[in-house]
């Protein structure tokens, strides 16, 4: 279909010509959100598969249309549909491990309060993704604005009820250490010894 054909002249090096990235911010991008969110599964793995491609190609050059794509895979990782959700999930981090987003650190500080446990979770797992890759952020600022709610994010999940999303937390808490040393540090002076101990076990 047409996301094949893309990736198709994507690999034929049309992403090098200087009109490519304005075509897909103009045209092309809206499309392929609007296919993530198709009701057939069989469209919406295709169309995750397409923006894992465009992320893995196009790296920091997709950061254009990361906020559109980022709001589409959001409320695909959301979706009840297990597997569609698990489509959105695995997208959303290629595309944050390979590129920035702008807004959507507020919108996954607000998801780790989600009542779902899949939700939490994922929002825990993205979390952690940006943490890794907090020097793209640096010229912004946009991860120092959220420091707080950051750190309270960490907090929450490591007293989370699903194994599951403390897991996540404990590893995103390194990177997070990484970032900001003495605030870290701090951080992990001030858990319970159990937890504490829990944390140290995963450092990397």
């Amino acid at each position: 279909g047409a996301l094949r054909r893309l990736q198709g002249i994507i690999k034929g090096g049309a992403n090098l010509l200087p009109s490519f990235m304005p075509l897909m911010a103009t045209i092309l991008k809206e499309p392929v959100g609007a296919q993530c969110l198709d009701l057939r599964s069989s469209v919406v793995k295709e169309a995750s598969n397409c923006i894992i491609f465009l992320s893995q190609v196009l790296g920091e050059s997709l950061e254009p249309l990361t906020d559109h794509f980022f709001d589409v895979l959001f409320k695909l990782a959301a979706t009840a549909n297990k597997v569609m959700a698990e489509c959105g999930v695995v997208a959303m981090k290629e595309m944050l491990n390979h590129s920035k987003v702008n807004r959507g650190v507020s919108r996954v500080l607000e998801m780790v309060t989600s009542k779902s446990t899949p939700q939490r979770q994922s929002a825990a797992e993205f979390l952690g993704v940006i943490l890794a890759h907090g020097d793209r952020y640096r010229s912004t600022g946009t991860l120092e604005r959220y420091v707080d709610q950051i750190e309270a994010a960490l907090r929450n999940g490591l007293g989370d009820s699903a194994p599951g999303v403390r897991q996540a937390s404990r590893s995103a808490y390194w990177d997070f250490a990484a970032l900001w040393q003495e605030r870290g540090d701090r951080f992990l002076n001030s858990l319970e010894p159990q937890a504490k101990r829990l944390v140290v076990d995963c450092l990397p």
